[in-house]
């Protein structure tokens, strides 16, 4: 009996400590992976998207979409003061006020602008920057900036005055300019399409602009009178406005001037912006995957949902199922589809941010879900733009647009020539 009972506190022990070591493993166990590793983690049972293979590089995106922002060396205040007064100017074009706080310090909902009606923020210039939405008051206490209902104006920053810079060194990051990207697609791309939304449009815009070389009137067309191009030269050309710039850029590289793409150089790539940002559209967008299907080296980047009501059971059915058929039906050589998540800023009132972001949020985890399911790369941009300035509150610039485009860049460089599942 004695034995039993000695048997069975020694089996017990043994027991504990298993269970005691095991917890200590499980726990430093995460300690001794990369950092990153859990942003690269395969998706368990995933199926096999119907593209390029899935696993480690179609986490590759994470990798440079975390990191943070660096002003640009030697900046001064003049500069940020001459950044701001740019900013005024595109509100000004915009129909919005030039100035969008008050001169009595007070903010919120209740308390609006005159005469466009808008709600009151705060001077980020001021010595109250921070607008707390329960007094209606600027002010620069705790109370006042860091309360449920408070906003501090002064954190947000216009991109254009910094660059975008990943957190680890496993994402090898370079400043793509003219040269580096004709090089890059000429040898791995036959057709760079973007599909979807004002957002979407605006990546390939910034691209227009980076390979052309030339930021002040590289995405017009070559039609337009003087005048006009002096009306949407440089960053107007990311905003609609009184002169309707959205709608004088170019869609298709091949109404480029022979000399403005890779300087007159022959390439063997193309690109354009088919925009599809609603039910109505997508039969375009459907007709040109289909046109893409055989081509050895295509790549779709795909967004939308913001005019659909972020309703990610209908762009899932409507939208992505359909291409996703296509291509997996094919027998030809199948494109590769990135899906661009709704990027989010934040430079408004908390009540309209909560108001906001809550809806985007739950769509992008939607699309994420169903996307990484399948092996398809989500480009998630919040974390790069949550904290810039947006002029229109949907809507980023030049600066915010060309990190994005960078990172898509990098991408595609690390996909193509480190990951072993760019073997085409």
């Amino acid at each position: 009996m004695l034995q039993r009972k000695q048997f069975l506190r020694l089996f017990s022990g043994l027991i504990v400590l298993l269970v005691v070591i095991n917890g200590v493993t499980w726990i430093s166990w995460p300690l001794r992976k990369s950092t990153l590793d859990k942003h690269f983690r395969p998706e368990e049972n995933a199926p096999e998207y119907a593209g390029w293979d899935g696993g480690i590089c179609n986490h590759l995106l994470d990798c440079y979409t975390l990191g943070t922002w660096e002003f640009n060396p030697g900046l001064t205040k003049t500069m940020i003061h001459e950044r701001r007064e740019v900013d005024k100017n595109i509100l000004e074009n915009l129909g919005f006020p030039r100035e969008l706080h008050r001169e009595d310090g007070r903010c919120g909902q209740i308390n609006r602008l005159f005469p466009s009606g808008l709600p009151s923020l705060c001077d980020e210039e001021s010595e109250r920057p921070c607008c707390n939405e329960a007094t209606g008051l600027c002010g620069n206490s705790n109370a006042d900036c860091l309360c449920p209902y408070c906003k501090d104006f002064s954190k947000y920053f216009a991109a254009e005055l910094a660059e975008w810079k990943p957190s680890s060194q496993e994402c090898p990051f370079e400043l793509f300019q003219s040269e580096s990207i004709c090089a890059l697609l000429d040898e791995h791309v036959s057709d760079l399409v973007f599909i979807g939304d004002s957002f979407i449009g605006h990546l390939f815009l910034t691209l227009t602009l980076l390979i052309t070389g030339d930021p002040i009137r590289g995405a017009l067309r070559s039609t337009l009178s003087e005048e006009e191009k002096e009306q949407c030269s440089g960053e107007m050309q990311f905003f609609p406005g009184k002169h309707s710039c959205h709608l004088k850029l170019i869609r298709d590289w091949e109404e480029l001037d022979a000399n403005q793409l890779c300087n007159g150089k022959p390439v063997r790539f193309k690109s354009h912006f088919v925009e599809a940002y609603n039910v109505n559209q997508f039969p375009s967008a459907v007709k040109t995957v289909k046109n893409l299907l055989g081509k050895r080296k295509a790549i779709i980047v795909l967004g939308a949902g913001i005019h659909i009501h972020l309703n990610a059971t209908m762009v899932i059915e409507k939208y992505l199922v359909p291409f996703l058929s296509l291509i997996a039906n094919s027998d030809d050589d199948r494109p590769l589809l990135i899906w661009a998540n709704i990027h989010q800023v934040d430079n408004f009132l908390t009540s309209d941010s909560v108001k906001n972001y809550s809806p985007i949020a739950k769509f992008n985890k939607e699309m994420a879900k169903f996307c990484r399911a399948r092996n398809i790369p989500v480009f998630e941009s919040s974390m790069v733009t949550r904290d810039i300035k947006s002029n229109d509150g949907q809507h980023v610039g030049y600066g915010g647009n060309m990190a994005k485009v960078q990172i898509l860049l990098n991408y595609l460089k690390s996909h193509f020539e480190t990951c072993q599942s760019s073997e085409y």
